[in-house]
């Protein structure tokens, strides 16, 4: 019997290493070896078959040769299938006695988790296996895994009834398991573990019965999304069962109850990364053989049993990422735990306080409670943890000081504090007091991570004796004193913040004296004062340096020069001055950030700038003159501003950074024109080239730029009219035109620029009417200045629908007329002067614009604010009898919505999971892996962003409605957008958004202070095909959020999405005109819709065409695809606004005013 298994155990503890970390390794490895199929040794010999001495049977010789006809084999690894002896072959083993063939392994020796490179992909065996394998009588190893085999599982490996060891893992093979596979009695252990795109899978599991001897299955990653509630039941009637591993299979039920539990020998369960949706079943806690349970990232939710921690066996339990599992901690880490090594509780909702029973898991190596809302102390019986390596309590709200003394530590053979602990993070939380002394006694610590607390005093000298360290945080702590000298000699050391304390003292070479490894220096906000000589070499090789208004000068740090891996650059603020060296230009091709703003550097800067791709440079607020320095490839960020550059745009500016996304060329002394190439920058989000002596007029090109945000092209001497083309940019939000010599009349082409909300046009020459279109086109302006200009007139009534005006300057002009009374309905003017908070546009990455407009109105000035100031600035006009006006207006009617325009919000969801693979492979989207897609951790982040825009700039307070499809993703974005603030227990509110909603790792969403949210059906993206656009059940969503109306869906099943049918693209344009009448019939004025880009696309092509001719153009913009969280804001207008013209419009119906559109239009 022990010939059967040579030359396998070398593969086997590679798997292992795959799907275990260190942790774990231990016990899994443990109990493979209880499976007799795994007792194996001497691998080398099957490789070169040196070891059988037997000669092999004739007729398995005979089939074996039929098997390797059908092989493909590129790398000749099956070139020793030759000569009469197959018991010599590679990858075969024959019984010692008869000669019978008893193992066939063909696995690939570099299977992808070894070989990440992709470098040994040739190994890979491929064509097809014969039915002649089942003529091996003898046959009880096979293993044919990590290879390219295509089609389904042949159906005569069930003829080999001797099996007892099947490997198909990641074979190639896809489509449905054979049923008959359950024929294979003997069998002990199976893996048909499946990847994208070739998985596999099962409906049900009626077939695993049969496998009486089964002590090994596995199945990750394979579709088991159909198998329904009865999969459970099947396993447990598999006697000899060990193991169970099925992580991310799509299983989605869990039963809660089982009528009787027949788990006697199962000691391994793996079934992370699910979707189970419901509370963790309490039979689990009856199974006493468990060894290992891992059911992370299952989207689980209710109470953890507290009967976990009487598993006497149980030495790993995993339920991290799960978000709605709650329990109390002193509950819960109460019990005996008695042969705990792993606990994992990240990302979920624990809470109250660490017991200090936990000290009496005297063999826990891994406690991990990352994101609950741990309260309290951290106990001092944690130094009875002799054996603990890994803690990680952040993000909670731990309070008090970090335990002055541990108990226990002489228990330790160390006689040491927690001898074993490699990894200690208490970031995050709100921790207090000074750091303890025997923080400096860990010796095996590598991490330490005490970042965003309120940590006081100085840093203890002790930290200077841990000699594995190799990250250390104390970032945003309240630390005072020096930095002590003794952390210079942590030769193990690769990152050291200590950035935003309160830290002063001198910064010698002392410090870094035996710092060889360190990659990441950031000392930034504090008070260091960097004291080095001329000719020091650092020991070192940075990568990363931030010293941000430390003392850095006077002169550019000549140690720099060395720094040959530098690609961050950061110190602003840093007392240097005199010019940059030339060496420094030199070796800074490698820099992706450098930000050296608010010093003194001066003189001429190399023309062109030596600088990487995609860089973002920021070399403001010095005093750098000579002409403008460009890069010598396209950046995306280039601020110049508050210099003292002179001459030209240069010509070709757009041409050299293509890519470039704010540009800031502010206060500085240059000249001439702006240049056409300006508008080939289509990426732009901020031109600001203000306080310069630009001449001539705006480039029409600069309306190429459709991402622009910001545009402030004041304090210059541009004339002429406005060019029509900036009515193209459609995402304008602030347009500062003021102190130039512009004339004409107002720009009619600004209508067009519905996101604006700083129109500055003062101190010009424009003449003419104000024109009344203003009240209607800018629905979401804030600050509107046309002082000191030539406008007659009366003021037009429709400026008091400017429900979001906060300033309004008109002085100096010859209006002459009184203010209309409908004035006192602009309630967003507040009566005080005071100027706070700025708001900041067009952001990117640590660059923004910071709004600021004067007004000559006590000598104030103002900028967009999270508060309210001075309104409107008083009428000095020359028209005789103008009328005596108050400084500030009485504020009392409330403005309603005229009902003939509705601004509606357009977002497309964050990314989702299938945007990943499906940008690079359309194809990849017919994966079920992708049903119902969630976020990416990266869509989170979209969506945080576009949360900020919309509270910072006041779109979210506008929004009346918010209309989601019902999708996950659209779900999520929506919420994450345009929710309230993270949620807590109530019984007045329910939370829009449960904790971990879709495995998101997100805390819950409040519906307080948001507004009404509804699902419809109307907007999803394309019907059928693609399983990332099928629902779920809107049972399911109503448990995922609560507070989301989903009333208007007929059904629960997704009865729309159809397997084998895809809704064409006209189909799809006429659900969306359906779905535009339908918002006609909403009673709300502003509404957002988080939908999809297909959807939208479509839609508004559609949608379009009712514009007017003149306005084509522009829309064709307004309509290109979406990206990924990408919002825009539209005023769809009546069409009795315009008259109704039926050659502008492909849609046949009326377009609906007011409500004459029953309710329920949108299920026609």
């Amino acid at each position: 019997m022990d010939s059967i298994y040579i030359g396998v155990t070398w593969f086997v503890v590679i798997t292992i290493v795959q799907k275990s970390y260190a942790l774990v390794m231990k016990t899994i490895s443990e109990l493979f070896i209880v499976l007799p199929v795994i007792c194996l040794t001497a691998g080398e010999f099957v490789l070169s078959g040196k070891a059988q001495m037997v000669d092999c049977n004739g007729s398995d010789r005979e089939a074996l040769l039929d098997v390797k006809k059908g092989l493909e084999d590129s790398e000749d690894r099956i070139s020793s299938w030759k000569g009469s002896n197959c018991c010599q072959w590679w990858g075969i083993v024959c019984d010692k006695s008869s000669g019978a063939v008893v193992t066939v392994d063909l696995h690939n020796p570099y299977p992808p988790g070894y070989d990440a490179s992709g470098r040994y992909g040739r190994w890979n065996l491929s064509g097809e296996i014969r039915p002649s394998l089942t003529k091996l009588k003898s046959l009880r190893y096979l293993d044919l895994s990590f290879n390219t085999f295509n089609g389904t599982i042949p159906d005569f490996l069930s003829s080999l009834e001797n099996l007892q060891y099947l490997n198909l893992s990641n074979a190639g093979f896809s489509g449905a398991v054979p049923p008959n596979l359950g024929n294979l009695s003997r069998l002990q252990y199976l893996d048909l573990s499946s990847s994208f795109p070739d998985y596999l899978s099962v409906s049900n599991f009626e077939w695993v019965t049969g496998l009486v001897s089964l002590k090994y299955l596995e199945m990750t990653e394979s579709n088991l999304s159909m198998v329904g509630l009865g999969w459970i039941e099947a396993f447990s009637k598999l006697p000899r069962l060990t193991e169970l591993h099925l992580p991310s299979c799509g299983l989605s039920t869990f039963t809660s109850t089982l009528a009787f539990v027949n788990f006697t020998s199962l000691a391994v369960l793996d079934l992370h990364g699910n979707e189970f949706n419901s509370m963790l079943p309490s039979w689990l806690v009856n199974i006493s053989s468990l060894v290992s349970i891992d059911i992370s990232s299952s989207s689980l939710y209710g109470r953890i049993p507290l009967g976990f921690g009487e598993l006497i066996n149980l030495q790993s339990l995993k339920l991290d990422n799960n978000y709605n599992l709650t329990a109390s901690c002193s509950q819960l880490l109460s019990g005996s735990w008695g042969s705990i090594e792993v606990l994992d509780f990240a990302l979920n909702n624990l809470h109250g306080r660490l017991p200090a029973s936990l000290g009496n898991m005297t063999f826990l190596t891994y406690l991990n409670l990352f994101h609950n809302n741990v309260k309290g102390r951290i106990p001092s019986s944690i130094g009875k943890l002799c054996n603990l390596q890994y803690i990680n309590l952040s993000v909670n709200n731990l309070t008090g000081s970090l335990p002055e003394f541990l108990e226990g530590i002489e228990s330790c053979p160390s006689k040491g504090p927690l001898p074993s602990l490699q990894d200690f993070d208490c970031s995050e939380n709100k921790l207090t007091g000074n750091l303890p002394d025997w923080l400096g006694q860990l010796t095996s610590l590598v991490e330490l991570n005490l970042q965003w607390n309120s940590l006081q005093g100085p840093i203890p000298a002790s930290l200077g004796n841990l000699q594995h360290l190799s990250q250390l945080w104390l970032e945003a702590n309240k630390l005072n004193g020096t930095l002590p000298e003794s952390l210079g000699q942590l030769s193990n050391l690769s990152t050291l913040d200590v950035s935003i304390n309160e830290l002063t003292g001198i910064i010698s070479e002392v410090h870094f004296s035996r710092l060889s490894k360190l990659q990441f220096l950031l000392l930034s906000a504090n008070s260091f004062i960097l004291n080095v000589s001329s000719d020091w070499i650092p020991p070192f090789q940075l990568q990363y340096l931030e010293i941000g208004s430390c003392h850095l000068g006077p002169l550019f740090p000549e140690w720099l020069r060395s720094q040959k891996e530098l690609k961050y650059l950061h110190f602003p603020n840093a007392s240097v001055s005199g010019s940059i060296p030339e060496w420094f230009w030199e070796m800074s091709g490698n820099l992706s950030v450098l930000n050296i703003s608010f010093n003194q550097f001066e003189g001429q800067l190399p023309n062109p700038l030596n600088i990487a791709p995609s860089a973002l440079v920021d070399l403001s607020s010095n005093h750098f003159c000579g002409p403008i320095p460009l890069p010598s490839d396209g950046i995306n960020l280039l601020d110049l501003s508050n210099n003292q550059f002179s001459g030209p745009i240069p010509d070709n500016i757009g041409k050299i950074m293509p890519m470039l996304v704010f540009l800031s060329l502010s206060n500085n002394q240059i000249t001439s024109e702006v240049p056409d190439s300006i508008g080939e920058m289509k990426s732009l989000q901020v031109i600001d080239l203000s306080r310069n002596n630009l001449m001539g007029v705006i480039p029409p090109s600069i309306g190429n730029s459709s991402f622009l945000s910001v545009l402030d092209l004041q304090n210059n001497n541009f004339s002429g009219e406005i060019p029509a083309s900036l009515g193209q940019l459609s995402l304008l939000r602030t347009l500062h035109l003021s102190n130039n010599r512009f004339s004409g009349e107002f720009p009619s082409s600004l209508q067009n620029l519905s996101c604006l909300e700083t129109l500055d046009l003062g101190n010009n020459r424009f003449t003419g009417n104000i024109p009344p279109w203003i009240g209607q086109a800018f629905p979401h302006l804030r600050i509107l200045s046309l002082r000191s200009n030539n406008f007659f007139g009366e003021i037009p009534l429709l400026l008091s629908n400017l429900s979001s005006l906060q300033v309004l300057d008109l002085a100096e002009n010859k209006l002459n007329c009184t203010i209309p009374a409908s004035f006192g309905d602009l309630k967003a003017m507040a009566r005080q002067q005071t100027v706070n908070i700025y708001l900041f546009y067009g952001s990117y990455m640590t660059q923004y614009y910071q709004e600021n407009l004067a007004v000559n109105m006590f000598s104030c000035r103002y900028g967009l604010s999270r508060s309210k100031f001075v309104s409107i600035a008083p009428l000095q006009n020359s028209s005789p009898g103008r009328p005596r006006l108050p400084s500030f207006l009485a504020f009392a009617r409330k403005t309603r919505h005229s009902g003939l325009i509705k601004p509606c919000i357009q977002v497309r969801h964050a990314q989702g999971m299938h945007n990943v693979e499906g940008d690079k492979n359309y194809k990849a989207c017919l994966s079920p892996e992708y049903f119902d897609a969630q976020l990416t951790q990266l869509g989170w982040q979209q969506v945080d962003n576009l949360r900020r825009h919309v509270r910072t700039c006041g779109l979210s307070k506008r929004i009346d409605l918010v209309i989601a499809s019902p999708l996950l993703r659209t779900l999520q974005t929506a919420v994450g957008v345009f929710g309230g603030d993270s949620y807590t227990d109530r019984t007045d509110a329910l939370p829009l958004m449960v904790a971990n909603a879709g495995n998101s790792g997100r805390a819950a969403i409040s519906s307080l202070n948001s507004p009404p949210f509804i699902a419809v059906e109307l907007c999803r993206e394309h019907f059928g095909v693609h399983p990332c656009d099928k629902r779920r059940n809107v049972s399911d969503y109503q448990f995922l959020f609560p507070a989301i109306d989903f009333s208007l869906i007929e059904t629960d099943e997704d009865v729309l999405w159809k397997a084998n049918v895809r809704e064409t693209t006209e189909e799809l344009t006429a659900r969306g005109l359906k779905f535009m009448n339908w918002l006609w019939t909403r009673k709300e004025k502003e509404i957002a819709i988080v939908t999809h880009s297909g959807f939208l696309f479509h839609t508004l092509n559609a949608f379009g065409n009712d514009c007017n001719p003149l306005l084509k153009k522009k829309y064709a913009i307004v309509v290109q695809s979406f990206t990924n969280c990408e919002l825009r804001s539209m005023v769809i207008v009546d069409r009795s606004m315009t008259g109704s013209d039926p050659a502008t419009t492909n849609y046949t119906g009326k377009i609906p005013r007011g409500l004459d559109l029953p309710s329920d239009a949108w299920r026609r």
